[in-house]
């Protein structure tokens, strides 16, 4: 590439009705030219069929794909509706199994599992592909991300998903929760390492030029981060985590709310938090302040308790204490 020199080519004029057995084919000749001597267990996971059955494998490309975005708890079951007929269809297929446990994971994760149902369907998932396919390494991906999501242990998830690496190294999505369990781990200069590697592999992935974002900041690099955040601003305008990152960049480096407050306003739903709230609050406007917080990622009534927790917190430190003690008490 450096020298921009053809090296090999080959034509491959073949029926797309097994479009398994053409990636097959593929990716050994490529593999013959490039002189790369495949283990046993290379060749075997080349030849491999991730399904037999194209509408299932269809319905998880279409998942796959969305899982570059991030849309929060809606985004996860737009997932969940594809890939639960993709496993009705073919029962066999590990990655839309795999996909679908983190789906799980991140609807408890995200605090929207109040019967625990999620919970239950990802260790059952995890459960089974684990039986049934105990020496693969998308498995060992599952039980990592099932340690983050629902056990919340980081440390044995990070324990997990590094022991798989070399078998994917080339998988954004397993990159993607190493850098995540390292975060929450306070280990950020490693964190933003691996968010840097994701990003590599991944460039055209705005999650992982918003993971990449999330780093910079908790390593404290902010100039970087702001550059950043401002060219995936313009090169992803309709993304919300991207709108999110650059809204928080902006505000911690140069205490500029504008850009918090568009967000706040361009997505209003709960899942939002406060960052509207604060932002009116920082700006004097207690009131608005006020009004505008919610009850975070909470659901039913709950959601009101934990609404008027954070009103009276806001209304205490604006010195209006009555009116505090009064939203304390309704939330009590």
């Amino acid at each position: 590439a450096a020298r921009d020199r053809q090296v090999w080519d080959e034509n491959y004029a073949r029926q797309l009705d097994d479009v398994f057995a053409i990636q097959s084919e593929i990716a050994i000749a490529i593999a013959d030219q490039l002189k790369i001597s495949l283990s046993p267990q290379l060749q075997a996971d080349i030849s491999q069929r991730p399904t037999a059955n194209q509408a299932a494998y269809e319905l998880y490309l279409r998942a796959l794909e969305q899982t570059r975005s991030w849309s929060g708890a809606g985004g996860f079951r737009d997932i969940i509706a594809l890939l639960e007929p993709a496993v009705e269809l073919d029962p066999t297929f590990l990655d839309a199994q795999v996909l679908l446990a983190e789906a799980y994971g991140r609807m408890n994760w995200l605090g929207v599992d109040s019967d625990g149902k999620f919970a239950a369907r990802a260790r059952e998932t995890v459960n089974q592909i684990s039986v049934l396919w105990p020496d693969r390494p998308q498995v060992k991906l599952a039980q990592g991300q099932l340690s983050y999501n629902i056990d919340r242990d980081y440390a044995q998830a990070l324990a997990t998903l590094t022991e798989v690496q070399s078998q994917l190294p080339n998988d954004p999505r397993l990159l993607g929760s190493i850098g995540a369990s390292l975060k929450h781990l306070r280990r950020f200069e490693e964190s933003l390492a691996v968010a840097r590697s994701a990003f590599a592999l991944d460039p055209e992935s705005p999650r992982a030029m918003g993971d990449l974002l999330y780093a910079l900041e908790f390593s404290g690099h902010w100039n970087e981060a702001l550059e950043l955040a401002e060219r995936a601003s313009e090169k992803f305008p309709e993304e919300r985590l991207i709108a999110h990152r650059r809204a928080i960049i902006k505000l911690a480096h140069n205490q500029d709310f504008g850009a918090l407050l568009e967000y706040g306003r361009r997505w209003p739903e709960p899942e939002v938090n406060n960052y509207l709230a604060w932002a009116y609050f920082v700006r004097g406007d207690i009131d608005r302040a006020v009004e505008a917080t919610v009850g975070g990622l909470w659901v039913g009534p709950l959601s009101e308790g934990v609404s008027d927790a954070n009103r009276s917190e806001l209304l205490g430190l604006a010195g209006r204490k009555d009116e505090a003690v009064e939203y304390a008490q309704r939330a009590y």
